[in-house]
């Protein structure tokens, strides 16, 4: 059974193809053991995998959700101890679920929007904040809403990740001015960089922060202006295939489950300084 690192649920998270990220990494003879940085964080699974299997030395995780954003620094990073008994003492309910819901509506940047997300993610289906709470408001399905919320595992993902907090280190930037930072330009010189954008076609449904054409364009620019060892992923549509062009790159199935369980056509891109490039299995 595959190892879960993240306390957050993710649509179209990357969690299965980990073990293909760390077969990139100790195959591409990189001069010393790399740090990692993932741009759109938002479950950081291959991340946090990467970092706890010591596969990489170091994470950057970025979000420009202020609420995923909150949850990772002031939950995770700064406060997880306070976090570990908020996760004990809530009580998983329908009540509780309409107060976590107008915190995240109405709350500002610290712990109490990072709890809520983490508490509408875990509740809602497919880890989705407008998917609606498992099981309904009148809780009539087979799987209410703490089906997802087993309290004891999660405590425990949260305690493994306090161990390497001082690896981890968390940005809140729109992901173009974070990739043109002048200090970040010198960690990309030892790093795989991994971008999992919001998905060209499904974004507005599945992400608060969607792109339009032009941002995926402006994105693409940017990766293409890079020298170093990087792989971007996205739904598989033409348009994503266009603006990568003359890039390696590789097909493959995910599984995911926002809304109906189904298989994703999905592509990874290559930079042209990755030299080993591994089988990538469809994983279900």
């Amino acid at each position: 059974m595959r190892k879960l690192y993240s306390p957050l649920r993710y649509p179209g998270g990357k969690a299965k193809v980990l073990n293909f990220m760390k077969e990139l990494i100790t195959k591409n003879n990189f001069s010393e053991k790399p740090v990692y940085v993932e741009p759109y964080a938002g479950g950081a699974a291959v991340a946090l995998g990467l970092l706890i299997e010591e596969v990489v030395s170091q994470i950057y995780i970025n979000d420009f959700d202020l609420a995923i954003y909150s949850f990772w620094e002031f939950c995770i990073k700064n406060d997880h101890m306070r976090f570990i008994e908020k996760i004990r003492k809530v009580n998983v309910s329908i009540k509780e679920w309409h107060k976590q819901s107008k915190i995240y509506e109405f709350g500002k940047e610290g712990f109490d929007l990072g709890f809520a997300t983490f508490f509408l993610n875990r509740c809602n289906h497919s880890g989705i904040i407008k998917g609606g709470v498992i099981g309904g408001l009148k809780q009539n399905s087979n799987y209410k809403i703490d089906c997802r919320f087993n309290k004891e595992d999660l405590i425990s993902r949260v305690e493994t990740i306090s161990k390497y907090k001082d690896k981890i280190h968390i940005y809140r930037e729109d992901t173009k001015n974070f990739l043109c930072q002048t200090d970040m330009q010198k960690i990309l010189q030892n790093c795989l960089l991994y971008l999992d954008p919001p998905y060209y076609k499904k974004g507005k449904q599945l992400y608060k922060n969607f792109y339009t054409h032009k941002d995926h364009q402006e994105i693409a620019d940017i990766m293409k202006s890079l020298n170093g060892k990087w792989v971007v992923s996205y739904d598989n549509r033409t348009e994503i295939q266009n603006l990568y062009n003359g890039f390696e790159k590789k097909e493959f199935n995910l599984t995911y489950c926002a809304g109906p369980i189904a298989k994703g056509a999905e592509v990874m891109f290559f930079s042209k300084e990755l030299r080993f490039i591994p089988e990538l299995p469809n994983v279900a």
